[in-house]
């Protein structure tokens, strides 16, 4: 510089690294995606939203904290339309007689129409069944009707004829004896 106190140019030279070491970064969460459909048109559904994890370079840690996925359950979701339907059928009440031809019946109750279904349940709410082997009820024996009277004793002077009838039942341990007699005389008036 000759003697002068004041240098041209810079005192410092700065020089960058063509090949720089990288410094380490940690993975990273990406911005979320949009909400996908919901699962169901109406009644209990949820959608979901994902997201991606990227980074890990240079010796970064390669895992994100927390879930790839999010889920959003519909907190007023609009209800679906639902028909009316019968319930179970009840029990079987009690048969209409305790012997000989008999029935019983059940029922059942329609429920339903939500939001604007159909209030009518197709069937009936009433159900009868006939008793296949009821058990026979007891009859005691009866008289038959009385038969034709028979001839006369005789053809001429006093004389009389007789009529028959006939013991039928005992059904079911009912009584075997028919009150009264089988048979019936007449004796002629003139």
């Amino acid at each position: 510089c000759g003697g002068s106190t004041i240098c041209s140019g810079s005192n410092s030279a700065t020089e960058t690294d063509a090949k720089p070491p990288c410094c380490p970064v940690n993975a990273f969460w990406s911005s979320w995606s949009a909400w996908g459909a919901w699962s169901a048109s109406c009644g209990q559904r949820n959608h979901t939203r994902s997201r991606t994890c990227s980074g890990d370079s240079c010796g970064g840690s390669k895992v994100c904290s927390g879930s790839n996925s999010a889920t959003e359950t519909d907190a007023k979701p609009p209800c679906c339309q639902v028909n009316a339907v019968w319930s179970v059928w009840g029990a079987w009440g009690a048969w209409s007689k305790t012997c000989g031809p008999r029935s019983h019946t059940r029922l059942r109750k329609c429920y339903g129409d939500a939001c604007g279904g159909s209030k009518i349940c197709p069937g009936s709410n009433t159900a009868n069944e006939t008793d296949p082997k009821p058990p026979c009820c007891p009859v005691n024996a009866v008289w038959s009707v009385w038969g034709a009277w028979g001839a006369w004793s005789k053809t001429c002077g006093p004389r009389s004829h007789t009529r028959l009838r006939k013991c039928y039942g005992d059904a079911c341990g009912g009584s075997k004896i028919c009150p009264g007699s089988n048979t019936a005389n007449e004796t002629d008036p003139k």
